[in-house]
């Protein structure tokens, strides 16, 4: 297990295919999308993604403007061509 910064660890994991990938990072749009995107590839076929934080909302990030759920939830409706 590597517990570095998720633009860090992708340079030194970027070889290797996975059957899991626990992402817990940042909890900005683009922050979520660059690891979505950085890892994404790295998960082998079957695999899964796990995500820290994905079920809130939490009041802070809210009012803040964050909310993980909402952004993965954009970012997968981008990947399938919905705009909503």
């Amino acid at each position: 297990m590597l517990q570095v910064r998720s633009q860090d660890a992708v340079e030194i994991v970027n070889d290797s295919e996975y059957g899991m990938v626990f992402i817990d990072g940042t909890h900005t749009y683009d922050a979520i999308l660059d690891d979505l995107n950085n890892y994404g590839a790295l998960v082998a076929d079957g695999g899964m993604r796990l995500l820290h934080d994905y079920f809130g909302p939490f009041e802070a990030e809210v009012a803040a403007g964050f909310r993980v759920q909402g952004f993965v939830t954009l970012f997968l409706n981008r990947l399938r061509g919905i705009n909503s």
